[in-house]
């Protein structure tokens, strides 16, 4: 299109253009990030692909017993089949693969808030706080975020409804897909509005909620319910008291006050929702789905102890008072210290994770995956794990955040900020839109039911689902998420005025300064103050 229309750089139409150019979008996704600063935030590169690795983890095995089981029950109980391996120590390692999702929304919190305090400051310094200004600056907030998330989400729901149906022609593909075509008809808009969380509606009895189009993305629509009601709440008094002159001098304290309160009504809506709702623990779709799992007011301590460490970490960049404390926790807390916070972490990790194949560990016949009797723990286990789970993985992560980004741990930094992982978080958003469809193709297009567990098999059907995924994400990140997502920022951010381009181009003699950049592949690219969610359930 340069070819046939030459035109300037700086013209509008090539600017367009250049939205969809592949070698442009190549090199977005490839760039390396920057690191070495006072703080480190490419360790949450390698933190948030790990997490995606272990949410196909988890999902490869319930789809290799639902998909190649469920059909033929008494394989589940076969002495040597899934009953012997739901008794095993490492199902823990599968089970505990929704911890991945807390993960997911610890980094969005932290990112939203770090980069939409990043705007405020520059706004601050732009223009004086009116209550105009702040209306338009929230209402950007939101819009940006439905105009970058809908473009990737809307071609993933269509290929996978009207397309991908038309691929193959079993018996077990066609009983499939056409119940999912059904599905995708009657609640497309639940998926693409992020109401699938609330729409359709949960059998009271048991909290099963029909499926809708595209699995999974519940999360999607708690992380976009928790990103408009939740965060403006935390950030707004962070920075501006609520708009309240007589709160403005305790901002930073209100916002805490805030956060706080909201973690302890999450907590005692987990505990009210388990025992009213006779919640057991999540996994194969036990438990209760639609009232417990999916909820906002459930799955909110990891995101808004994300948003407080985000705010933190706005401060040791932006204000003075900051960068000193900073450069203060570096200097005068012993190694030690660090190194404690980190064990702690670990253990809360492996204490939430590791006891769930106790649960399953039971002389029933039938393991307790899809009844909630015949666990191994007693129902008061059951209420205090459901009650503080979320709030303790969120705190774990908290713990083991922060002296990794401040550099304290500085082998856990560079594992986790390795180049590597920077182009692969990128394309977690794609790869986790895709992940749950395309196993549920693969293993539907014959008959690949799995008559015994193995754990070669199914780490091989682990690699086959993880690099599919991010296969696919990679094509669907250079034809619409990159290109969309370059559309959205030149329509947000029109060309400078011609007497600024004047005023460069009679000063090009001097060194080329560049704008500061969003460090690679922390929020899916997002500009502003609009970061999208890292996904991921």
């Amino acid at each position: 299109v340069k070819l046939l229309v030459p035109l300037k750089d700086d013209h509008a139409f090539t600017r367009l253009v250049d939205c969809f150019d592949f070698c442009k979008n190549w090199h977005q996704l490839m760039a390396k990030p920057a690191s070495g600063r006072e703080l480190d935030l490419t360790a949450l590169n390698g933190l948030r692909a790990v997490s995606m690795f272990w949410v196909i983890l988890g999902h490869t095995l319930s789809y290799i017993i639902w998909i190649g089981g469920i059909a033929y029950p008494a394989r589940l109980i076969t002495p040597n089949n899934m009953n012997m391996v739901l008794k095993n120590w490492f199902i823990s390692i599968y089970a505990g693969g929704f911890f991945a999702v807390d993960t997911f929304f610890f980094l969005s919190g932290l990112l939203v808030a770090f980069i939409a305090s990043r705007e405020i400051a520059k706004a601050k310094w732009r223009r004086p706080v009116t209550a105009r200004s702040e209306m338009f600056f929230w209402a950007a907030y939101v819009v940006n975020r439905f105009l970058r998330l809908l473009p990737t989400f809307a071609a993933v729901l269509f290929f996978f409804w009207k397309i991908a149906p038309s691929l193959s022609s079993s018996p077990i593909w066609k009983l499939n897909w056409d119940q999912h075509s059904k599905d995708c008809s009657k609640y497309w808009w639940s998926d693409l509005f992020f109401l699938n969380n609330f729409f359709p509606v949960g059998n009271p009895a048991d909290g099963l909620a029909p499926t809708t189009c595209v699995g999974g993305t519940w999360y999607l629509a708690v992380d976009m319910q928790l990103y408009i009601f939740v965060a403006p709440v935390i950030i707004a008094a962070w920075h501006h008291g609520l708009y309240l002159k007589p709160l403005l001098r305790f901002r930073k304290a209100v916002s805490t006050g805030a956060s706080c309160t909201m973690i302890v009504l999450s907590i005692g809506l987990a505990a009210y929702t388990t025992i009213k709702r006779d919640v057991w623990l999540q996994y194969f779709g036990e438990g209760n789905f639609y009232y417990y799992y999916v909820k906002p007011w459930i799955r909110a301590p990891p995101y808004i102890l994300g948003l407080l460490l985000g705010l933190v970490f706005h401060d040791f960049t932006n204000e003075e008072v900051g960068k000193k404390r900073l450069a203060h926790l570096k200097k005068n807390i012993p190694s030690w210290v660090w190194v404690s916070l980190f064990g702690l972490s670990l253990s809360i990790l492996c204490l939430l994770v590791f006891p769930i194949s106790t649960y399953y560990d039971t002389d029933h016949e039938i393991p307790p995956i899809t009844t909630t009797h015949s666990a191994g723990w007693d129902r008061d286990a059951v209420i205090v794990y459901n009650t503080f789970k979320f709030f303790a993985w969120g705190l774990a992560l908290f713990l083991l955040v922060l002296p990794t980004c401040l550099g304290r741990l500085s082998l856990v930094t560079e594992i986790l900020g390795g180049h590597i992982w920077a182009p692969l978080a990128k394309l977690t958003y794609g790869a986790y839109l895709i992940h749950m469809l395309y196993p549920q193709a693969l293993l539907t297009s014959t008959d690949a039911t799995t008559f015994y567990y193995h754990t070669s098999h199914t780490l091989g059907m682990w690699l086959v689902f993880t690099v599919g995924s991010y296969f696919f994400a990679f094509v669907l990140y250079m034809v619409v998420e990159a290109p969309f997502g370059a559309l959205q920022k030149f329509m947000m951010q029109p060309a400078a005025r011609s007497s600024k381009r004047l005023k460069r181009k009679l000063t090009d003699v001097q060194p080329h300064i560049q704008d500061e950049r969003v460090i690679s592949g922390l929020s899916h690219r997002s500009e502003g103050a609009t970061p999208r969610p890292n996904v991921p359930l």
